[in-house]
Order: C-alpha cells, then structure tokens, then sequence
C-alpha cells in the first residue's frame, strides 16, 4: 500500500493511496497549532499525515474511513491517537 500527500492550499492536503482495493482519495484539514501541539515542529506535515492514515488503517477498513476530515478528530474516535503518533 502507497500513501501520498500532497498540500493543496492553507490546511488542506489530499492523500492518495493505492492498493490491492485501488486508488483512494482523501482531503485533510490539519491546522497549525494542532500540528505543533502533536509535533512540536518536529517532523514535515505530510509526514504526520501519513503515519495518521497508517494508525487508522490498523484499526478500521479503508471504506470506513471518512473522505474528508480535520486530523484532530481522530483522537474523539481513538483516545489513544495522540500517544502513539507522539512516540
């Protein structure tokens, strides 16, 4: 499986990613603050963005996630979210 991010304007980002299932396209809102606050400007936003779709395809099925999004709202579904994406 293929995940890419690409940043399309301000917060937004789409992600693409490509499988056995075929191509599935996501769009992202991921703001500044909540960047650093999970980060601390430590790694590219992109890069969060990927390990963020990587948590959740280990916990649901690709069909079950939701096509457009604010990252923040991962943790109200995943309480664990931010604890595991930190480490």
């Amino acid at each position: 499986m293929k995940i890419s991010v690409k940043h399309i304007v301000g917060n937004r980002f789409l992600v693409n990613i490509l499988g056995e299932f075929g191509c599935k396209n996501y769009k992202v809102n991921l703001t500044d603050d909540y960047w650093k606050i999970i980060t601390n400007s430590e790694i590219k936003r992109e890069d969060l963005i990927i390990k963020s779709f990587k948590f959740l395809l280990k916990r649901e099925k690709i069909e079950l996630i939701m096509q457009d999004f604010d990252i923040e709202i991962i943790t109200k579904y995943f309480p664990e979210y931010e604890k595991e994406i930190k480490s």
